[in-house]
């Protein structure tokens, strides 16, 4: 089985999951738009898979979401699209977006009909934009797709909102990276002063100005004091927009942006993670901090905390109502010294299969069944 896959670039937390694959079929030939995004950080990534550059053009967009939040992203017109997956003569096209370049997978699959498309869509209910086009056009892209990927419930509910008919081709497979290996944080549970951490950009979608919002009338209210670590990018706010939440009962920690190990080896020493996003198509730091047993406190329009997280291994909150947050914080500060060791063990085996040394085997079977 031949299997093309295009994205536009390779993240580090995908290259195991494509090693994986690529050692379990035929070929894996990756066809990516861009070595790295220009709004990401991280270094470029050397798989050793069989990677083409494809050629095209980069646009970045900016835009304002529903939820009133602007943010921008990159739009890849590729040049020569058909003619390179022609060549290829691949059984099966794995497409990672749900745009132009997806719309020219399905004009070459109509005209070859040997191969089979697989359209990711790994949004939500919560993140996307449309318009009468743009549904219009994803509407056709799923008709003629074998099948459509998503990485949660979130996202199934959006595709079936615009095809109900899709039920039967969609498939979920939980998103996945590498998860670390570092042993549970053994650290004395002090529910009198939690020591929470936030990995994300200072963005307006990742939330973390709410939080810290909503925390700094907590604490106003409370005995409690808490302890927050924050690594990130500044975006939207800058490190002295969140510094006038810090106060004797938050202390604020900026560690600016780091890579993976450094992010682990922090993590590792916290009692909670936080995720107040906005909107989110996933947020991987919810894998990781559950791969290290650190619980979760994480909005509900973040897909991995509705798919990942229960009251097992953290809590749910609406990242709009403080009187949400208000009953998840009281939650944590009364947790007792047994309680926070059983989420911990909780954590680690909730994501024990979601793993790119695990999931690449679903990734294989919907191939599988796939294929014509």
């Amino acid at each position: 089985m031949r299997v093309v896959w295009l994205t536009n670039f390779i993240p580090p937390y995908r290259t195991t999951l494509l090693e994986n694959i690529a050692a379990h079929v035929e070929e894996l030939i990756v066809i990516v738009n861009t070595d790295v995004e220009k709004n990401r950080l991280w270094s470029k990534e050397n798989p050793s898979i069989n990677v083409i550059k494809q050629m095209g053009l980069s646009i970045k967009r900016s835009r304002r979401h529903k939820s009133g939040f602007k943010y921008s992203s990159y739009f890849y017109i590729p040049i020569g699209q058909i003619f390179l997956l022609k060549k290829l003569k691949a059984d099966v096209v794995f497409s990672a977006e749900m745009g132009l370049r997806t719309l020219f997978v399905i004009l070459f699959a109509i005209f070859n009909k040997s191969c089979s498309v697989i359209i990711h869509f790994d949004g939500s209910i919560y993140t996307e934009i449309d318009n009468l086009f743009i549904r219009a056009l994803r509407v056709f892209m799923i008709k003629q797709a074998s099948k459509i990927l998503v990485n949660g419930e979130d996202g199934k509910k959006y595709i079936i909102g615009l095809y109900p008919q899709a039920a039967s081709k969609i498939d979920k497979i939980h998103y996945s990276c590498d998860n670390f290996k570092t042993h549970i944080n053994k650290e004395d549970w002090d529910p009198k002063s939690p020591k929470f951490i936030y990995i994300g950009s200072l963005s307006e979608r990742k939330g973390i100005y709410n939080f810290l919002e909503h925390l700094y009338r907590y604490s106003m209210q409370s005995d409690r004091s808490f302890v927050i670590s924050i690594i990130g990018e500044e975006a939207d706010f800058k490190h002295a927009d969140l510094k006038k939440f810090a106060t004797e009962k938050i202390k604020i920690s900026f560690y600016g942006f780091r890579q993976s190990l450094e992010i682990e080896e922090i993590l590792s020493h916290q009692d909670v993670c936080v995720v107040p996003s906005i909107a989110d198509s996933w947020s991987l730091v919810v894998n990781e901090s559950l791969s290290l047993g650190v619980p979760v406190l994480g909005s509900n329009r973040s897909q991995a905390v509705s798919e990942l997280i229960n009251q097992n291994n953290g809590w749910i909150f609406d990242p709009y109502s403080y009187e949400s947050l208000e009953r998840c914080l009281n939650n944590i500060v009364n947790i007792s010294d047994r309680e926070m060791g059983q989420l911990k063990t909780n954590c680690q085996l909730s994501v024990k299969m979601i793993d790119n040394s695990e999931i690449y085997k679903s990734y294989l079977s919907m191939f599988k069944r796939t294929v014509k």
